[in-house]
């Protein structure tokens, strides 16, 4: 519900938490000389090895409708879906101090796709309230410009980074692409689903 709060698009959503992440005047971006960065990233590093998915939760002032959701009565679909942005899409678009998108920062590079996939963790541990069968989306739809000068990435930095944001994803996982994009790069992941959008 992006137009309820500027916490709720896409970029925003799955920020809190993140070393040095700062969010003002609707903008995003990460400011790696905070003080609190290194111990920060001790801890994210902690929670991934002993998946303390716990400790970086979507709150309800980051997603109202997910908790709206959640307090339903009476649900009980064959499934439920949840998604997030997806490491490229996200560390292409939040960018540090200087103006540099994250994902070009190798002291960041890794952690943000793990910090994605903490996030998808805790979102498929709630939603299995609802229905023990659970399906989470990655979001990229920077995936469409693969393979040109808005994602100078070779195939296998791509499938690490999609493969490390799904190691917090236990049930059905898939990864969704606003256009067409490189196929055989995505079925070399360890998702179980790939979607996309036709026009």
């Amino acid at each position: 519900l992006p137009k309820r709060s500027s916490l709720e698009n896409m970029y925003v959503q799955y920020s809190q938490g993140f070393p040095g992440v700062t969010v003002e005047n609707d903008s995003i971006h990460v400011d790696r000389q905070q003080d609190n960065v290194p111990e920060s990233m001790g801890q994210l590093y902690t929670a991934v090895e002993k998946n303390y998915i716990d400790r970086y939760p979507i709150s309800s002032e980051y997603a109202e409708g997910l908790y709206a959701f959640l307090e339903l009565e009476n649900l009980s679909p064959r499934a439920v879906k949840g998604q997030i942005t997806g490491p490229f899409t996200w560390g292409l678009t939040v960018a540090d101090e200087e103006g540099r998108a994250i994902i070009y920062d190798n002291q960041f590079h890794d952690m943000l796709a793990f910090f994605l996939g903490l996030k998808a963790g805790w979102q498929e541990k709630i939603l299995s309230q609802i229905s023990k069968n659970t399906i989470i989306f990655v979001d990229e739809p920077y995936m469409a410009s693969f393979g040109s000068m808005a994602i100078p990435f070779d195939k296998e930095i791509v499938i690490k980074l999609l493969n490390k944001t799904f190691f917090g994803i236990k049930g059905i996982k898939g990864i969704h692409c606003c256009g067409n994009t490189d196929w055989p790069i995505l079925l070399e992941t360890t998702t179980n689903i790939i979607s996309f959008d036709t026009y």
